[in-house]
């Protein structure tokens, strides 16, 4: 056998491998073109898709809310008379003191902000416990060097840390990922106050120029 002969065979082996996928992806793309609506609303009614030693979970996280529902929450949130102490399902929370913190260290106030927001999105989508140590022991930083010291927000930070040092892979249910998205969402709300109210003149509310 000569090598055009051996060249031919193997590229006839390589188009009779990918003939399968492309016919698949082809028809896949054309039902998509066709049907853009009803395959969307398909997609809309998946809730869970489950893989080896995980499983990710839709609907759960903030991202995953509609644009209306997450207009909602933030309106709610923006309000005058909802406080650490006020938010519904939470416990109360002394609020911490905006005096001595450092806003000039725009980094750690940025990154502190997507960690916190990261810790969520990995405990409610069943991400690994790696994941989730990362993420807090990122924030806890952020937060101290931003010099938040006060025990509502470092303090919690910590204390959510130690226990998920002491918390092995199959100890993290359900039940106690959600409640540390919850701890790290009254953070953030917690932070967030606190930079409105360093904040002169600070309007939550966007206006929009008249059409």
């Amino acid at each position: 056998m000569d090598v055009f002969q051996s060249l031919g065979l193997a590229l006839a082996a390589v188009c009779g491998t990918l003939a399968w996928p492309l016919v698949i992806f082809s028809l896949a793309l054309v039902v998509l073109l066709r049907y853009p609506g009803q395959v969307g609303r398909l997609l809309g009614q998946i809730k869970e898709i489950e893989g080896p030693g995980t499983a990710i979970r839709f609907g759960e996280a903030s991202v995953d809310e509609s644009p209306q529902a997450g207009e909602e929450r933030a309106q709610v949130a923006a309000s005058p008379a909802v406080t650490d102490s006020t938010r519904e399902g939470e416990e109360p929370v002394e609020a911490a003191p905006a005096a001595g913190i450092r806003w000039e260290n725009s980094g750690n106030l940025f990154w502190v902000g997507y960690d916190l927001m990261s810790g969520i999105d990995f405990a409610l989508r069943g991400a690994p416990r790696g994941k989730i140590l990362h993420a807090l022991r990122q924030s806890w930083w952020h937060v101290t060097c931003l010099g938040v010291s006060h025990p509502s927000i470092e303090g919690r930070l910590a204390q959510l840390n130690a226990d998920a040092q002491k918390t092995p892979e199959w100890g993290w249910t359900q039940e106690k990922r959600d409640a540390y998205a919850k701890e790290l969402y009254s953070i953030i709300g917690q932070l967030g106050d606190l930079a409105a109210s360093n904040q002169a003149g600070f309007d939550p509310t966007p206006s929009l120029p008249a059409a």
